[in-house]
């Protein structure tokens, strides 16, 4: 029974590397971009979308038996400015992955830079596109099929809190997934996308089509559900970590220790106790209890455990947002 149950396979859900890349794009290639500017030119804006972890959030499952992997689940999600989401929202069109795509391509990117993600995140202004969500066909029978779909939304919900987002902005790419999109609440159809009556454009936009959108407002039945967190749940970071420091600790929250860090963040041993030192006068100056004094001298291992127990618990601390200094 137990050698059953060992060859068993099971399901890791894990960031996506640059190697990984194009297999997973190729799970479902209508979402590719590459319509109008061809493969080769999409698969150099794709590499450019993974390569910035502040704007791009990816994850992938793995299928994972005794004697094989592959890779059977993906999920990416961007930012983009929000003159390109009100440009969808008012004009829905068929290709919402090639509009991104084609703007990278032409140097002329609407994926935003850190300081616009800090000053809409101030302002609950964030928009962004999931531009994957799918699993690998053929390959799973329909409870594996729930399976992954849960731990994509749940790598989706857990890179997403703590962000104070406004819309999620998603298209629609065969009948499948109509019927897919109603087990998901707070998603709604904006507008099917006509791909036959346009000369020329039943080819190039293959499948039925249609854009949607999540908000606040689209949660306002069911603000309870989890999914509708980032859009509701919107509290403000008070420890005013800089990114330098948001970047250890998020190295630290992956398990690495102090040598590991300093391989990580190509930095001295040195520097990283003065970045911990710069984290902790933080924690003390603005949420004194956290460490509190009259707890004696912690060291340094203890305000670690308690300082990560902390962002646990509000990730909203690592998000980006102007600095006290300048607010």
């Amino acid at each position: 029974m137990s050698n059953q149950f060992n060859c068993q396979p099971q399901f890791n859900c894990r960031p996506v590397g640059k190697a990984d890349l194009q297999e997973c794009l190729l799970l479902q290639p209508t979402r590719l971009g590459a319509e109008r500017i061809g493969v080769k030119r999409a698969l150099r804006a794709w590499m450019k979308i993974l390569s910035d972890s502040d704007t791009c959030i990816a994850s992938l499952i793995e299928k994972i038996a005794p004697d094989s992997s592959e890779i059977v689940g993906f999920g990416l999600a961007v930012f983009v400015i929000s003159s390109f989401a009100d440009a969808m929202l008012a004009n829905p069109q068929p290709g919402l992955n090639a509009g991104i795509i084609e703007s990278i391509d032409a140097g002329k990117s609407v994926i935003p830079a850190y300081r616009y993600l800090q000053t809409a995140n101030a302002a609950a202004t964030l928009d962004h596109v999931v531009m994957y969500s799918c699993e690998k066909p053929g390959a799973l029978d329909s409870n594996e099929i729930g399976l992954v779909r849960n731990q994509l939304a749940r790598a989706y919900l857990d890179s997403f809190v703590g962000y104070r987002l406004r819309r999620m902005l998603y298209e629609i790419v065969d009948e499948y997934e109509f019927e897919k999109i109603k087990g998901y609440r707070g998603l709604r159809i904006v507008k099917r996308l006509s791909t036959s009556n346009v000369p020329g454009t039943a080819a190039l936009w293959i499948g039925s089509r249609a854009l949607c959108e999540a908000t606040a407002e689209s949660f306002s039945d069911d603000p309870a559900s989890v999914a509708a967190r980032p859009f509701i749940d919107r509290p403000q970071p008070m420890l005013d970590f800089s990114p330098s420091q948001k970047r250890l600790l998020l190295a630290a929250l992956r398990g690495a220790e102090n040598a590991e860090l300093a391989d990580s963040l190509c930095r001295t041993p040195a520097a990283i106790k003065r970045t911990w030192a710069g984290i902790f006068e933080k924690c003390i100056r603005h949420r004194p209890a956290l460490l509190p004094t009259s707890e004696g001298s912690l060291r340094g291992l203890q305000k670690r455990h308690k300082v990560m127990g902390y962002i646990r618990e509000h990730p909203e601390e690592m998000r980006p947002y102007p600095s006290q200094k300048i607010r």
